[in-house]
């Protein structure tokens, strides 16, 4: 009985084989022990088996019962090639399969403090004929100041001459018929004006046409030019009543907030009355003792860096832009 469980078993597993597509390997084996065993083993062995309803061998081929090799019987049988294994791959998700969600990322740019510069001639300077202006802007090249643009809203500017004797930068030029000598006096740091200074200078009109001459002191002030990404902390100070005194304050950033922790004065006790950083701007309410209250607002700071202040104040009729210079160590 255990000779016929263990044979069992060998036929089960070869019947397994069979169902594998295109494999003569259990046919082979199956006739291969049918003509191993005896003629009787196998009769009664495949009557036990159908018994229990199991596969069966086939009847031996008696006549080749005595020569049968069941190695040479199985080494003839036709190697399978084995298939390739194919690794399944699942296909991306389109874009509108799955809804993905990407966050936010806010970057703070490091704030840019350019070196604090002395004021200079070097800039483009606006003189104003009441609601009219014109421009002039004024390069160093070698040691000399020269006049390399000019702009006039009475119409197109041609420049007749110039010079620098070192001291003075002298220009001629023609507007519409009337010739403009401009002659440069000194710079007042006088706090006035977007960069807390402005060029105080002579000019002579003299009329083509008529030979009228006009002569005229006029003030040129310096147009800001603005850095991007401010940096706004330092000790800063304004200059008031053209140098009688000064006003001062301290800006400090925590993280990404600017403040103002002190701030004083040469004219008396500085009162601060609010103050607020909105993510772009600085803003301080305060006054100087009893004085009128002023509201200052940081729009930027110049590429000479001067601190840009709008300025309010309650005998004002509009906001200023107001230079404030950085002080030095």
């Amino acid at each position: 009985m255990l000779f016929i469980l263990i044979w069992t078993t060998i036929l089960i597993a070869t019947d397994v084989l069979g169902t594998v597509p295109n494999n003569p390997i259990s046919s082979q084996m199956r006739e291969a022990f049918s003509i191993v065993l005896p003629a009787k083993f196998t009769t009664g062995l495949n009557k036990e088996l159908a018994g229990y309803e199991l596969p069966t061998l086939p009847p031996p081929p008696v006549a080749e019962q005595a020569n049968f090799d069941i190695f040479s019987a199985l080494a003839s049988a036709p190697l399978i090639e084995t298939p390739p294994v194919v690794k399944a791959i699942s296909a991306p998700a389109t874009s509108t399969s799955v809804a993905t969600s990407v966050p936010t990322v806010f970057i703070t740019p490091t704030p840019y403090a350019p070196p604090a510069v002395e004021p200079h001639l070097a800039r483009t300077w606006m003189l104003f004929f009441d609601s009219n202006a014109e421009t002039f802007t004024v390069e160093k090249q070698g040691e000399d100041y020269v006049i390399t643009d000019i702009t006039s809203d009475f119409g197109p500017a041609e420049l007749i001459s110039q010079a620098w004797d070192g001291e003075k930068l002298t220009w001629v030029y023609d507007v519409n018929g009337e010739v403009a000598t401009v002659e440069t006096a000194k710079i007042d740091i006088c706090g006035c004006g977007d960069l807390a200074y402005r060029l105080d200078a002579s000019m002579n009109i003299v009329n083509s046409a008529s030979g009228e001459t006009t002569a005229m002191d006029i003030l040129l002030y310096p147009i800001a030019e603005k850095v991007p990404n401010p940096d706004y902390s330092g000790n800063w100070y304004q200059i008031l009543n053209h140098g009688e005194g000064n006003i001062y304050i301290t800006i400090e950033k925590l993280g990404d907030v600017y403040i103002v922790p002190s701030a004083t004065s040469d004219f008396g006790d500085v009162n601060i009355f609010s103050q607020s950083w909105d993510g772009s701007s600085l803003s301080l309410t305060y006054s100087i003792g009893a004085n009128l209250i002023t509201t200052i607002k940081t729009v930027g700071v110049d590429k000479d860096g001067i601190l840009l202040m709008e300025t309010f104040r309650e005998d004002y009729d509009q906001p200023y832009t107001l230079g404030w210079l950085k002080q030095t160590p």
